[in-house]
């Protein structure tokens, strides 16, 4: 229970990946098991154990589409950085894609376009969290950090609630709604659609009516992250998710917890970079902020990483453009706003806040 096998790589997939310099995987960071087991599968010399291209520690929290993934040659200039960083063990060094996309959408993106596998995966926004390990066969499951899904569940979650009233919602204005995400009756977290932009507003409000219909107490739900579709400006993602559930908050957990479930060490606020394109990911820049002063209560209640940083890649959305102008009057030492594309752009803030160059 809670283990995924993964199948194995086709041959072009598993060479694909190979050059992207990563094997099967990045591990769990430097001390943790896959680390060991993963990482070592593959040669080592006395130059894979050179100095860290990284001047310090470094958790890159990132979502995929269209941050990480969209132009082939930075992603594999940046995975390759982040697997030599991986590889001189110090400083510290871990990779989390923290992404909209559920974990067997993600296995089927790592098979096909051999898009390596993550030290920790956050999928369907923010509610499932998984490692890696090589099992004692060979094979590489995918294993559910239980933990986090028994936090993100308290509140009042109600799914079957929640299904009722979108359900409603949808027979009140079908026309308005695409489609309905395969992956609902797998995630007991969250409910997923796709609707058109021009029924969105009237789509949200009816969307929370039914909701107080169905008596789902009110904080126990984020009733809708919406984000533009990646592909459609006419289109847009809503996910309904546990309040406690998004991917802000599963990167406040994830670094309070990961010397406990992923073997890291001690990794703090300043190390992390969260990187995105789209609405989904404003949790995560919400993190961050200026004034480290004035949050104590907020970092108490795992809203605010007092020295973390953000980026915003070039091709983001236009919500996330519009959130950008508010958001930088308290966030403008935090939030780099990039001039460079998906993985470019992350590489650039590397360099832009220390992390890479002279």
């Amino acid at each position: 229970k809670g283990k995924i096998r993964l199948a194995p790589l086709r041959r072009s997939a598993a060479a694909a990946a190979l050059r992207f310099g990563l094997g099967l995987g990045l591990g769990l960071g430097p001390r943790g098991p896959a680390r060991r087991g993963l990482l070592r599968t593959m040669a080592t010399s006395s130059a894979d154990l050179a100095a860290s291209p990284l001047r310090r520690p470094l958790c890159l929290v990132t979502d995929i589409d269209g941050t990480l993934h969209g132009h082939d040659e930075p992603m594999r200039e940046l995975l390759g950085l982040m697997e030599s960083a991986q590889r001189a063990s110090l400083p510290e060094c871990a990779m989390v894609y923290n992404t909209g996309r559920s974990l067997p959408s993600f296995l089927r993106l790592h098979k096909a376009e051999a898009v390596p596998l993550p030290d920790v995966f956050i999928g369907g926004t923010g509610t499932e969290m998984y490692t890696f390990e090589r099992s004692s066969n060979g094979e590489i499951e995918a294993i559910e950090v239980a933990a986090y899904a028994s936090y993100i569940a308290k509140g009042g979650w109600d799914k079957a609630a929640v299904t009722r009233a979108v359900e409603a919602t949808v027979s009140a204005a079908p026309h308005g709604v695409v489609a309905t995400d395969p992956d609902n009756g797998r995630n007991k977290l969250k409910h997923a659609l796709t609707v058109t932009a021009a029924a969105l507003e009237d789509f949200i409000t009816v969307l929370r009516a039914r909701l107080v219909a169905e008596n789902v107490p009110e904080g126990a739900v984020s009733q809708a992250v919406v984000c533009s579709h990646f592909q459609d400006p006419t289109l847009a993602y809503v996910d309904i998710v546990p309040s406690l559930a998004n991917k802000g908050a599963a990167t406040t957990w994830l670094l309070r917890n990961g010397d406990v479930h992923f073997g890291w060490n001690g990794f703090s606020a300043t190390d992390v970079l969260v990187c995105g394109d789209s609405g989904n990911d404003q949790a995560m820049f919400d993190l961050l902020h200026d004034d480290h002063a004035a949050e104590d209560a907020a970092v108490a209640a795992g809203t605010r990483l007092p020295g973390a940083k953000g980026v915003l890649v070039s091709n983001a959305k236009p919500e996330m453009l519009r959130y950008a102008e508010s958001a930088l009057a308290q966030r403008a030492a935090s939030l780099h706003l990039a001039e460079s594309e998906a993985a470019s752009g992350i590489m650039e803030a590397l360099t832009h806040f220390g992390w890479i160059g002279s």
